[in-house]
C-alpha cells in the first residue's frame, strides 16, 4: 500500500531540468478524466520503492523511474480498471499496472509516469477510485507534481491521461528473485521490470515433460511458484505482454543453487512499440480539460473531493440549497443587503482565462414587480481582480444572461474564483452557472 498519505498543500518545487519526461509515448488508449494528488513515494537508498516491489532493482530501471516520474494510482486502476475488455483485456489479477507507463495532462503541462505504487482506499480516504465513485485518482511524486501541476493548485487537481508504452529507452525486459522468504524448489517469487507495455502472464517450463506453466500472480506485482509441487530443473522463463508477444529468457534455471535472493536476468529483447490508433487512441497527446463546466446548477458541480464551493461571503450568508425555486429544484437563496455584499464560489485549481468563451447563469428576484440593478460579476486569482461586469436589470422572471469574459481580464491570464457583488439588493435567485468553451 502507499507508505505516506497524501499531503493537502501547495508545494513550492522548481522544475526538473535533468530529464524531460513531458513528450508524447505511444498511447494505448483514449484519453480519460481522473484526480490528482500529491504524495512522497516510499524510497530505499535514495530511489523509489513502493508495493510494486521496485525498490531491489531501483538501480537498474528505466530512468522514468529513477528519476522520481512515478504513480501511485488507486487500487481499480493498480489492478487494470478500466483496461480489461477490448484490446487491453487481460485475465483477472492484481497489480496489473504495476511497471506500466500513463501520460497526464494536468494545468502546467503533459508527463509521463511509472506506476510503482497503489493509493490504496482502504488507508487513504483521498484514493477513493473509479468502481463506484466519482473519478480515478493518480497520486503523483514531487517532481511529476511540479511540472504537471506547479503553483496552480492546493494538493489535488483535475488532470487527464491515458495508458502509453514506457520510455524504456535501452532497457530489456528483466526478472529478479524476491527475497521474501527462501526460494527454494516449492516456493519463489520474482518479478518483471522494464516492460515496454503491460504484462499479461509469466512462466517456467517447470512442469513435466518441461511443460510451460503460469506463475500465481499477486497484489504487490509478484509472480509465484507455489502449491504446484516441485519445480523441474532445468526451466526457463518467459514474459507474455498484453498485446500478446512472449520473450523467453535464454538463461536457464539449472537447479536450486540458481534460484538466488534478488539475483537479476536480463533478456536480449524488449516487446514492440503498439501499433498506431491501438485502443482507439489517437496521436495527440492528452490536454488539461480544466475545472467543471457546471459550477452550480441544482448543486456544486464537480467531482469527489474536487468540487466547486462557497469560497466565503460578506455580509450576507448565502442558501446554497435552497428549495424554494420556483421552475427549478434548488438554487442559491441570497437574502436581502442594506449595503454592499457578497458571495464568492472558488475551485481548487485557478485555469486560464482563455479556455472559457463565456459564463451563464439565470437570476431573477422573489418578490413579483421588484427589480434589481447592482449585480455585478468579477473573477479573482492570488491577489488578482478582474474587470467587473454589471448584468442588466433582474426582475422576478428567470432570466439567463450570457457573458462574454474577454470582458473581464484579469492581470496573470487565470482564474479560481467567481465574486458575486451585490448592493442593496432585495431577496435574489441564482442557478445554472456555467462556463461554456
Amino acid at each position: 500500500m502507499k507508505f505516506i498519505a497524501a499531503l493537502t498543500f501547495t508545494l513550492f518545487l522548481s522544475f526538473l531540468c535533468c530529464i524531460n519526461f513531458t513528450s508524447a509515448q505511444q498511447p494505448m488508449s483514449n484519453c480519460r478524466f481522473a484526480r490528482a494528488t500529491w504524495y512522497p513515494i516510499h524510497r530505499v537508498n535514495g530511489l523509489p520503492a513502493g508495493t510494486c516491489g521496485f525498490g531491489p532493482v531501483a538501480d537498474d530501471m528505466m530512468p522514468i523511474f529513477s528519476q522520481g516520474f512515478v504513480s501511485a494510482p488507486d487500487d481499480e486502476t493498480y489492478n487494470g480498471y478500466p483496461f480489461l475488455s477490448g484490446p487491453l483485456a487481460i485475465p483477472t489479477g492484481k497489480g496489473l499496472a504495476c511497471g506500466e507507463c500513463f501520460e497526464l495532462a494536468g494545468p502546467s503541462g503533459t508527463i509521463t509516469v511509472v506506476v510503482a505504487d497503489v493509493c490504496d482506499k482502504g488507508c487513504c480516504s483521498n484514493c477513493q477510485g473509479s468502481l463506484g465513485n466519482d473519478v480515478q485518482d493518480f497520486d503523483v511524486e514531487s517532481q511529476v507534481w511540479s511540472q504537471l501541476i506547479n503553483l496552480y493548485a492546493n494538493g489535488q487537481t483535475t488532470i487527464n491521461y491515458r495508458k502509453v508504452a514506457c520510455p524504456v529507452g535501452t532497457k530489456k525486459v528483466s526478472f529478479f528473485f524476491s527475497d521474501e522468504g527462501s526460494p527454494n524448489p516449492w516456493y519463489f517469487r520474482l518479478r518483471v521490470y522494464n516492460h515496454r507495455v503491460g504484462i499479461k502472464a509469466v512462466q517456467v517450463s517447470g512442469g513435466a515433460n518441461n511443460a510451460w506453466v503460469n506463475l500465481k500472480r499477486g497484489w504487490t506485482n509478484n509472480f509465484d511458484w507455489i502449491d504446484m509441487g516441485g519445480v523441474v530443473f532445468p526451466f526457463q522463463v518467459r514474459v507474455i505482454s498484453i498485446l500478446n508477444q512472449t520473450i523467453t529468457f535464454s538463461q536457464k534455471i539449472n537447479s536450486a543453487n540458481d534460484l538466488v535472493p534478488l539475483r537479476r536476468f536480463v533478456s536480449n529483447s524488449q516487446f514492440s512499440i503498439p501499433p498506431a490508433g491501438f485502443g482507439g487512441s489517437s496521436a495527440t497527446k492528452c490536454v488539461w480539460a480544466g475545472p467543471p463546466r457546471q459550477i452550480y446548477t441544482d448543486t456544486f458541480g464537480g467531482i469527489k473531493g474536487l468540487y466547486w464551493k462557497d469560497w466565503g461571503s460578506w455580509s450576507v450568508t448565502p442558501n446554497y440549497a435552497s428549495t424554494t425555486c420556483p421552475g427549478t429544484t434548488r438554487c442559491i437563496s441570497v437574502a436581502s443587503v442594506s449595503g454592499n455584499a457578497g458571495i464568492q464560489i472558488g475551485y481548487a485549481t485557478s485555469f486560464p482565462q482563455t479556455m472559457f468563451r463565456n459564463l451563464t447563469l439565470t437570476v431573477r428576484t422573489t418578490v413579483a414587480g421588484t427589480t434589481f440593478s447592482n449585480f455585478v460579476i468579477q473573477w479573482q486569482n492570488d491577489g488578482a481582480t478582474s474587470t467587473s461586469f454589471k448584468l442588466p436589470v433582474i426582475t422576478s422572471t428567470w432570466r439567463a444572461f450570457n457573458i462574454q469574459l474577454s470582458r473581464m481580464p484579469i492581470s496573470g491570464g487565470r482564474y479560481r474564483v467567481l465574486q458575486i457583488i451585490l448592493n442593496q439588493s432585495p431577496q435574489l435567485l441564482i442557478d445554472n452557472i456555467r462556463l461554456i468553451a
